[in-house]
């Protein structure tokens, strides 16, 4: 029996791990594509723009594994809220990585997980423990160690919301995520539907707000990120069927920690590294008392 735990628990771990690396690669191309970055893109794109084709990449890249698989569900309700509450989220959050520094979108971003806690108990019943949020308090002390916080409290105000709105509906995404798979542990159909309806929404936002320019570089990497986003999105579903919410929270920091070096050495913002050497020391202390 606790050889089986062990077993879940790394195996959870891992996909939570690689999940964030996807992601944290998502978010420099994002950044990149949108203009936000200080390398100059010839034609940038809106999030809009970039939402619409990267889910329509998505989906034709994934067809062919459900031409002969049925797209039925006993839990369409379930799948609704988890495909509102995502897509939300994802919105605000690219909007977010447009104006603001990856790692400050991150940081903010981090707030999800405390309500997390409360959601996943209401939701499906994980127990609130004294330990788990000791846990918490000490990881939003490396966060804030990680970055100044005077950084947050002075960014624009029109900006400062996206990121914390995301965390709102990230929070809902991951609990409804849990219980589907646990009802149905099929990451790839909880994947493709959240992309399959998703794209009227965002083409509705396209054709309201206009189409971009595109040359043949936009849709390279348009590509990529449709690819990595496939295989964040697997992994980080298959996390959750492993391991409990609230375990895998902490694991969360990794996303950080790759996204803040890759934008150091990408983009080369300043990166306080005193900062993040300590800031991760007690964010990594927070993961072993978990």
């Amino acid at each position: 029996m606790i050889a089986n735990r062990t077993f879940f628990l790394v195996i959870g771990i891992f996909w939570k791990i690689f999940s964030c690396f996807c992601f944290a690669l998502i978010n420099i191309l994002v950044r990149f594509l949108s203009g936000g970055s200080n390398i100059e893109i010839e034609y940038p794109l809106s999030i809009y723009n970039i939402m619409f084709f990267q889910n329509l990449i998505v989906i034709v890249v994934l067809i062919p594994f459900f031409l002969f698989k049925e797209f039925n569900t006993k839990y369409a309700l379930l799948h609704s809220f988890r495909i509102f509450f995502a897509s939300l989220g994802m919105f605000f959050f690219y909007l977010s990585l447009k104006f603001m520094p990856i790692t400050k979108v991150i940081i903010l971003n981090f707030f999800g997980p405390a309500l997390t806690i409360f959601i996943s108990n209401i939701f499906i019943k994980e127990k609130i423990t004294l330990r788990k949020i000791f846990v918490f308090f000490i990881m939003f002390v490396g966060i804030f160690l990680v970055i100044n916080f005077k950084d947050i409290v002075f960014l624009n105000l029109n900006y400062f919301f996206y990121p914390l709105i995301s965390s709102f509906f990230f929070a809902f995404d991951k609990i409804f995520s849990k219980r589907i798979m646990i009802l149905e542990n099929n990451s790839i159909l909880l994947g493709f539907y959240l992309f399959l309806f998703t794209i009227p929404f965002y083409f509705t936002l396209v054709v309201l707000n206009g189409i971009n320019n595109f040359n043949i570089c936009n849709f390279i990497f348009l590509f990529f990120l449709s690819v990595l986003t496939i295989l964040a999105h697997y992994s980080f579903n298959k996390a959750f069927f492993y391991i409990e919410v609230m375990i895998l929270v902490p694991y969360g920091v990794s996303k950080f920690i790759i996204s803040a070096l890759a934008e150091y050495l990408i983009f080369n913002d300043d990166l306080k590294v005193f900062g993040l050497f300590i800031g991760f020391t007690v964010l990594l202390f927070s993961v072993f008392l978990l």
